[in-house]
């Protein structure tokens, strides 16, 4: 029986394209948020020794050199833009590129993503810039000109792009 190639999607995987090696990266990654306040989007030379050695400690240095393989591909740090005026309306949002990779890895190609809360619109936007369906539902009618506006501005800025 050949050997399936790395990048191959198990036919079992129902929920996204990954092939079994992106899967175990993606399932075991670790978000590490920094604000565009503060500009270290890295780990340091001493956090990774640090880290290094309190691995080896933990496990022996065989086994700690397997994990870090496996870590250091699978950690995302993410560093979101400033916000828009529009989305500093919302007490509470998310960075669009982070929800981008929400929706790549928990949704196939054309699937719809539904938004039963819209907030700012981070989730539509998302959608917007990688091109996929959404549905939203929006249940206070005082922030439709808002979220309007984002969409709008985001397409506008889209389309320059091209």
């Amino acid at each position: 029986m050949p050997k399936e190639s790395s990048n191959d999607v198990d036919p079992r995987n129902k929920l996204n394209n990954l092939s079994n090696r992106e899967w175990m990266i993606s399932t075991k990654s670790v978000w590490w948020s920094r604000s565009e306040d503060n500009q270290k989007t890295e780990f340091s030379v001493g956090d990774r020794k640090r880290m290094i050695g309190w691995l080896i400690d933990l496990v022996g240095e065989d086994k700690a050199v397997i994990l870090l393989d496996q870590l250091f591909p699978s950690v995302l740090i993410s560093t979101p833009p400033a916000r828009d005026m529009l989305k500093k309306k919302h007490p509470a949002t998310f960075a669009e590129n982070d929800i981008e990779k929400l929706i790549l890895f928990f949704t196939k190609e054309n699937d719809y993503v539904l938004d039963p809360f819209v907030g700012s619109g981070s989730t539509l936007v998302a959608c917007n810039n990688i091109h996929y369906p959404h549905k939203t539902y929006l249940l206070d009618d005082s922030k439709r000109d808002e979220v309007r506006a984002r969409l709008f501005v985001n397409k506008r800025e889209n389309l320059l792009k091209l």
